[in-house]
């Protein structure tokens, strides 16, 4: 069995509300993260490639991270383990925020 267990870390200078991760078929809530907090793990059995995050603050919906266009072929996924999505703010990204998945 395939085994991926991500977790959030919020690393914006403010807190959010909830957070799912856009290519969670489950639509997992990772509740609200402080600013500075790390959530607990969630397994997954697979999980998409690509760390893009919907997060919540006040009411309102940000995306943190690229949206991938319809591939060609089959997108990739994470390898069994451990990652953290580290979700933190960009400028130079169009919404203003970003994210990474850190293999632990």
């Amino acid at each position: 069995m395939n085994s991926v267990n991500v977790r959030i870390a919020n690393s914006m200078g403010f807190s959010v509300d909830s957070a799912f991760l856009v290519y969670d078929e489950s639509g997992f809530n990772y509740r609200a993260i402080a600013a500075g907090d790390t959530t607990g793990y969630h397994l997954y059995e697979s999980l998409i490639d690509d760390p893009a995050v919907y997060f919540f603050k006040n009411g309102d919906q940000f995306l943190a991270g690229p949206i991938l266009a319809p591939p060609l072929s089959a997108p990739t996924h994470l390898a069994n383990g451990k990652y953290i999505v580290r979700i933190f703010v960009d400028s130079s990204f169009l919404t203003g925020y970003n994210v990474e998945f850190i293999k632990e």
